[in-house]
């Protein structure tokens, strides 16, 4: 079977070479596939305003891409650890990105119901989104379904989801209540990485 994994000074995107030095792509992360897969589907749609569910790899991905091509958007980057928040934004500070991302922490109510987001369309820098891509948060069951569900007010019409590790029975479950959500279309699951699914909102 193919591994997922990948040495970061490996990554298939000439624009991100440098960025993950040292680290492995895969596994805990976004793999290299899923990666160049998002990075070709960015050149295609062009968002300007793009919003990430749990920070990682990803958070350099969309801020790279902002640099280069939208230099007037913004990646809202939502993480439910403290720690991991400031992890992302001094790696965005290093490369010379941070003014590309608004960094969010986002604690959890629960394992079960995710991320808090009362009130979210007030939050400072908040607005309307043309991306999302739920890669988190980590919890029980249906916990990304909430984040959809929750944001879903901020969608600009026809704004694009991606949701990571979808061959997993969990996220299997939140494609079939994202479904059933009006206005959300589900249009299935890309066999890349760990399964990535995408669809829109209306």
């Amino acid at each position: 079977m193919r591994t997922l994994k990948t040495a970061g000074e490996n990554i298939p995107i000439a624009e991100l070479r440098g960025f993950f030095d040292g680290r492995v792509l895969g596994e805990w992360t976004l793999d290299a596939d899923s990666m160049l897969f998002l990075w070709q589907r960015l050149q295609a749609e062009k968002p300007k305003v793009i919003v990430e569910c749990g920070s990682g790899v990803s958070t350099l991905l969309f801020a790279r891409y902002l640099s280069l091509y939208q230099p007037d958007g913004v990646l809202l980057s939502l993480e439910q650890s403290a720690e991991e928040t400031k992890v992302a934004q001094d790696r965005l500070e290093k490369h010379g990105l941070a003014k590309f991302v608004k960094m969010y922490h986002a604690p959890m109510v629960s394992e079960e119901r995710g991320y808090n987001l009362n009130g979210v369309e007030t939050w400072p820098g908040m607005q309307r989104f043309d991306w999302i891509l739920v890669d988190g948060p980590a919890g029980n069951n249906l916990v990304r379904y909430y984040t959809i569900a929750d944001m879903q007010k901020l969608a600009n019409p026809g704004a694009r989801w991606f949701l990571d590790d979808s061959f997993r029975d969990n996220e299997l479950n939140v494609l079939s209540k994202w479904a059933e959500l009006p206005g959300v279309k589900v249009e299935g699951i890309y066999p890349i990485g760990k399964g990535l699914s995408t669809g829109t909102i209306q």
